[in-house]
């Protein structure tokens, strides 16, 4: 029986599901062996695994488990044992739908074209809060004369051409999405696109890996913006949706209506506990609601990263009215909530500040259908230029190898992530917190090095040795 044992990395908490590799040498693990996973008191936890890689001879080189860092805490050992029968999924792998218990996502059949959602997911036990997710772009085109540069801006959502169930396990599901992006007036496609999503037993939260790529042509087509939207019926007047920016050292909360009247005086307490994500007034709902008819309905709100060390909230009650901004900082957690009378949800996108320009907006906050985006480019920042910094080259001066330029922008991409959680409720401070410690650092567990180096699994190197002084 061959065990690997592993812990949690520093800084990182044992919640939330977490994915993590083994490694063998050639003959060691036979390809029908299944795994046991132990935590640090010795009661086994649930694990889903598959094999990645294979050696010439049929046995295990590489493969990957799925546990419950929650129930498998700081530390755990992974052991090899005879295979037993498999466990059934927790999906119908022919429909592309599930219920994980806590939030049931459904995935449309056939071709999902532009502006029909690529999936909609909502709580188990109420189908009212329904979510739909579109892949978004935004993209700017230049024409350039002798004196003068037209720029304008096309909006493009996501045409799936496929969906894929890639793992089907007791614990864990991921679906693979690739597609396009398409101007459903114009039928114009631009830059293809892959989603992965991923689903857990017991959980009521989903994460996406986004890959962006471009095809488009560099002395015309700049990136104005690209993310995920979530389209969600909330419930409740205006002074019920609440929207917030989370993180470990400042958060901003603010309603679409807020309760604060100099003209018309509200009972003492009404906006503090407004404030505090509050959406019933008891005896004072009837002042609230009338209060609210006389009060700017704030539609828009936009968190913009526009650097690695500034970020700013802006907020709007209509288009073509000025945006006001009303806060300011300099490294956002790169998470929100939007909720209303019967919650919403918890959005977050992972090393938001270090993959600036980035931003999360959200729109419609007051009407029937909601839109909370995650800009992975934000549309606030300039377009990304993806042509070459002059037209000619120079091999003799910089190592650039050719007389002609060889650089080509098309097929670069980039990756992005990020996580939305269902809540019933507004959440608090701690619980913004904790979802914002989750989204940009998530668990992650490993070996020893020792373990690493003999198995050889990155070639030959050396752990440090500290026999002599040099």
């Amino acid at each position: 029986m061959e065990t690997m044992r592993i812990h949690l990395l520093k800084d990182r908490e044992a919640e939330g599901f977490a994915t993590f590799g083994s490694v063998y040498r050639e003959g060691e693990v036979s390809a029908d062996s299944a795994f046991t996973l132990r935590n640090e008191t010795g009661a086994e936890v649930p694990v889903q695994s598959r094999i990645t890689a294979y050696w010439p001879d049929g046995s295990v080189k590489w493969a990957a488990h799925t546990a419950d860092a929650a129930l498998l805490g700081a530390k755990g050992a992974l052991s090899t044992a005879a295979k037993t029968e498999e466990k059934r999924g927790f999906g119908k792998a022919e429909k592309i739908s599930t219920d994980t218990g806590k939030i049931r996502v459904e995935i449309p059949t056939g071709v999902i074209f532009a502006d029909n959602p690529i999936l909609r997911f909502y709580p188990s036990r109420d189908n009212r809060l329904i979510t739909e997710v579109f892949p978004v772009l935004k993209l700017e085109t230049r024409e350039t004369t002798e004196d003068t540069e037209t720029r304008t801006w096309t909006d493009l959502t996501g045409s799936v051409h496929g969906a894929e169930l890639i793992e089907d396990g007791p614990l864990q599901w991921v679906i693979r999405f690739t597609g396009t992006h398409v101007q459903r007036r114009t039928g114009r496609e631009a830059m293809p696109f892959s989603l992965y999503c991923y689903l857990w037993a017991g959980s009521g939260e989903i994460r996406f890996v986004h890959t962006f790529f471009y095809d488009g042509d560099p002395e015309r087509d700049f990136l104005k913006g690209m993310g995920l939207r979530f389209r969600t019926r909330l419930a409740g007047a205006s002074y019920q949706r609440h929207v917030q920016y989370g993180g470990n050292q400042v958060l901003f909360h603010e309603a679409a209506t807020l309760l604060y009247s100099s003209g018309q005086k509200l009972p003492d307490g009404v906006y503090e506990a407004q404030l505090s994500g509050k959406t019933d007034f008891g005896p004072y709902e009837d002042v609230a609601k009338a209060a609210s008819a006389e009060l700017p309905v704030w539609d828009r709100y936009v968190l913009s990263q526009d650097s690695d060390a500034s970020w700013m909230v802006k907020k709007q009650t209509r288009a073509g009215c000025c945006a006001l901004k009303c806060a300011e900082g300099g490294r956002a957690a790169g998470t929100m909530s939007v909720t209303g009378a019967t919650g919403g949800l918890m959005l977050g996108v992972k090393d938001f500040w270090q993959k600036y320009p980035a931003a999360l907006e959200v729109s419609a906050l007051a009407g029937n259908q909601t839109d909370s985006t995650l800009w992975f480019y934000s549309p606030e920042g300039d377009a990304y230029d993806f042509r070459h910094y002059d037209t000619r080259s120079y091999p003799r001066s910089l190592y650039e190898g050719y007389d002609f330029i060889c650089a080509d922008a098309r097929g670069i991409a980039v990756t992005s992530e990020c996580r939305v959680s269902l809540t019933a409720t507004c959440p608090s401070r701690e619980e913004m917190e904790c979802f914002s410690h989750l989204t940009q650092n998530p668990p992650v567990y490993v070996a020893a090095p020792e373990y690493y180096h003999e198995k050889q699994a990155f070639g030959f190197w050396s752990l440090p040795d500290e026999g002599t002084e040099l």
